[in-house]
Formats: C-alpha cells, sequence, structure tokens
C-alpha cells in the first residue's frame, strides 16, 4: 500500500494500525495488528484526528468510481458458468446384491422361479462371468457399470479471466463435488438499467393520501369576489 503524506507523519505503531484498519476495516483487528492487547484501543485510534485524516487519504483510493463500478455490475451481469465449465463423463463401477437386483427378479420371474433359485450357470450365461461374484459368507453379487455426467470447474480458467469475484457462494461436499452459486445477474442488470433509466417505477395511491391541493379562482372582469 501506498505511503501517503498523512501517513508519514504517524508514528510507527500507528501507522501500523491504519494500514491493517485499511485492509481489515475491523478497529479489533487493526488494534491487535498493531500490538495493543485491548481490542477496544482501535475505536479509540480512530477517533484521533490524525489517524482518521490517514485512514481517509488511504481510503480515497478504494472507493468505487462510477465507471468502475458499472463495468464490474457489467461483469456480474455477463456471468456465466459456461464460460469456466464443461460437462465430463464419468465412469463408475459398484456391485448389488444378485437378489435385489432388478433384471435378475426378472429373469427368476421368467423362469417361474425364486431369484435364491438362480444359479452362477443362470447368472453368468446373462450377464457374462465377469460380472457375477461372490463375497466371503456366499452373498452373489452383479457389478454394474455406469456413466454419469459431471461439471468440471476450469479453475485455471476463471483466474486468468479474473471471474472469481463472480462466485458468491463456494462449498465442497462429503464426497469431493463442489457446488457453487454465482452472483445475481439478474439484479445486476436491473441496477444497470435503472442508471440508464430504462425503467420507470409506477406508484399508486388509495385512500386518503392526505394530499391538499389548492385552487385560485380569478372571477369575470368586473365581477366582485366578495358578491
Amino acid at each position: 500500500m501506498t505511503n501517503t503524506p498523512k501517513l508519514d507523519a504517524l508514528n510507527p505503531r500507528h501507522k501500523k494500525f491504519v494500514l491493517a484498519y485499511c485492509e481489515t476495516l475491523n478497529d479489533s483487528e487493526a488494534a491487535r495488528a498493531a500490538g495493543y492487547a485491548d481490542r477496544r484501543e482501535g475505536w479509540r485510534l480512530r477517533q484521533r484526528e490524525d489517524i482518521g485524516a490517514a485512514i481517509s487519504e488511504i481510503l480515497e483510493d478504494f472507493v468505487m468510481g462510477k465507471t468502475e463500478l458499472l463495468a464490474r455490475l457489467s461483469r456480474d451481469a455477463r456471468a456465466d458458468m459456461r464460460d469456466f465449465t464443461h460437462v465430463s463423463p464419468v465412469s463408475r463401477e459398484f456391485w448389488t446384491p444378485a437378489r435385489t437386483h432388478p433384471e435378475v427378479r426378472e429373469l427368476a420371474a421368467s423362469r417361474k422361479l425364486h431369484v435364491d433359485d438362480l444359479d452362477d450357470y443362470d447368472l453368468e450365461g446373462h450377464f457374462g462371468a465377469e460380472r457375477v461374484a461372490h463375497t466371503a459368507d456366499g452373498v452373489r453379487l452383479i457389478r454394474e457399470h455406469v456413466i454419469e455426467s459431471e461439471v468440471v470447474i476450469d479453475w485455471q480458467k476463471i483466474e486468468e479471466r479474473g471471474q472469481l469475484s463472480v462466485i458468491k457462494k463456494l462449498k465442497k461436499a462429503k464426497d469431493g463435488s463442489v457446488e457453487f452459486e454465482l452472483v445475481d445477474a439478474v439484479r445486476a442488470k436491473e441496477l444497470i438499467g435503472r442508471h440508464h433509466k430504462l425503467f420507470t417505477d409506477k406508484v399508486e395511491h388509495s385512500g386518503d393520501v392526505g394530499l391538499v391541493i389548492g385552487i385560485d379562482v380569478i372571477p369575470p372582469e368586473g365581477v366582485r369576489d366578495d358578491a
């Protein structure tokens, strides 16, 4: 952060507080960063005229101007997950108990047998030997193979395009998958539209709104108004 005249005029500890406050915008955190044990000291320091002036001088550079604000809103309005995600097929295999497998039940029904009466020959003939197995206690299993679609996030592309700020919420699930939510693009478009006066708010009043209208009556020439 660039030094400013008012910042340079402070002692080292106060300067450290000012810089920490401008980074965090938090009195307590800035006070701790400057070495103060009492977190309430931050509020007291910020009331000092010299420290307050130094903070204001630095923060002026961080205030967002109209052009930057509209640019950021425009970026949010154009946020599209297709810019940095793609759908990728994922192959997954798992084993299912044979007696609860739908195809095994259909096979047994077609032969008018109970599922437990089907032997390995029946199952291997239907599914293939490589898809039939047994557990140590003799439970027969059927191997399933499915292809699912998975949304893959290209984090490198997000960073290269400077679009990390359009991600409003990021959450990692227990299975390792990542859920994310983008900023409200519709709201951003609405704010831009209001700036350009594209929308007109219509206000309707009903009932007694306490409006008094005064009317001046000008009588025709030659007619007295007290007649």
